[in-house]
């Protein structure tokens, strides 16, 4: 009965620290969890984030495509006004 019962009550402090370990692994897998749902909601606002700074970018680009359009065209204005006033140069010179 001496060997039985020592068999017993090593099977018993194994089965606490098994259930301990348990214990442990389940706390330690749901802190693991809580960490990823975290990490998973600010990589969706970084990518959000992302998607809206794409966008300004975008319209920031096109914004000043158009502002330089603005500028070619008064350029081109311009240069066609001293065209223009070259080609009347000419024409009195030429009649002289």
């Amino acid at each position: 009965m001496n060997a039985l019962t020592v068999t017993a009550e090593e099977i018993k402090l194994k089965v606490i620290k098994l259930l301990q370990r348990v214990d442990e692994l389940e706390k330690s897998c749901a802190a693991v969890e809580e960490e990823n749902k975290l990490l998973k909601n600010s990589l969706e606002d970084q990518k959000n984030s992302n998607k809206a700074l794409a966008e300004t970018n975008k319209m920031l680009k096109i914004a000043e495509t158009l502002d330089q359009s603005d500028n070619n065209r008064d350029l081109k204005k311009l240069v066609n006004g001293y065209i223009k006033e070259i080609d009347e140069c000419l024409r009195l010179l030429s009649s002289k």
